[in-house]
């Protein structure tokens, strides 16, 4: 059962943790559900990124990460070289991590699932080198539209399958989860006390993995009705109040 991660709780947890790093979704997590346009709207504020960057650099070895499901290319814009370099970044869902994907395996069947959603009006596709994402936010039927990416993801079982997150649903390789960030970041830092934030059902992946390594997983928001995630907070908003709890404590 979920607990409210009030800034009394975080802090208990944390301050004696000498080594941690900081995972973060972007979308829902780090900025504010864009409500048009997702692929146009979602930059980071300047204040927003400023608070990122103190607690990068808050203690010598705090680590912070990324892990979004968007393109890296696609988060580096929307970053727009606010984030101190050393803020690892890891897109589509971890499948880049830190490197933009050059991978071209899949490129002939997304191209093929392109071409048999393009021409509905009422979506819009965000094109990743390995996968695609088919935007609803103001589709009038998202079930019948799910349908049909249903028949469509039939034909492609050994390779992809359907993810559906917060009024998108996306075709992506089968071995790709949020988790693989997860893990890589304890590889990378295996003494390290991880925690992890996000809003989506895409999170799940990564919650699964931090609490198999007793770490903190706390869901943004309560949008995700499968609550894998051991804490909850209810928006961006208090996300950052925790933050700035943690680097005047």
């Amino acid at each position: 059962m979920q607990e409210k991660l009030t800034k009394e709780k975080f802090l208990a947890i944390v301050q004696d943790k000498a080594k941690i790093v900081f995972c973060f979704d972007y979308d829902g997590t780090l900025v504010d559900l864009a409500t048009q346009d997702i692929l146009k709207e979602g930059k980071i504020s300047q204040e927003a990124a400023d608070v990122i960057n103190k607690l990068a650099r808050y203690k010598e070895s705090n680590k912070v990460a990324i892990v979004t499901g968007r393109a890296l290319k696609n988060l580096k814009t929307m970053i727009n070289g606010r984030l101190d370099s050393e803020i690892m970044l890891y897109g589509t869902h971890g499948a880049e991590l830190g490197i933009e994907s050059q991978d071209t395996q899949y490129a002939e069947d997304l191209a093929r699932i392109k071409q048999e959603l393009e021409l509905d009006p009422h979506v819009e596709l965000e094109e990743k080198q390995i996968s695609t994402t088919i935007h609803y936010l103001n589709h009038p039927s998202p079930e019948k539209l799910l349908e049909k990416l249903h028949a469509i993801a039939a034909n492609y079982t050994d390779k992809f399958r359907i993810q559906r997150g917060r009024d998108f649903f996306e075709f992506l390789p089968k071995s790709i989860n949020k988790g693989l960030a997860v893990t890589d970041l304890n590889n990378k830092f295996p003494d390290y006390y991880l925690i992890y934030f996000g809003d989506d059902l895409t999170d799940n992946y990564a919650f699964e993995v931090i609490n198999s390594l007793n770490g903190l997983s706390c869901q943004v928001s309560g949008r995700i009705k499968d609550k894998v995630a051991g804490y909850q907070i209810d928006m961006v908003r208090d996300l950052y109040d925790l933050i700035h709890s943690y680097l005047i404590a």
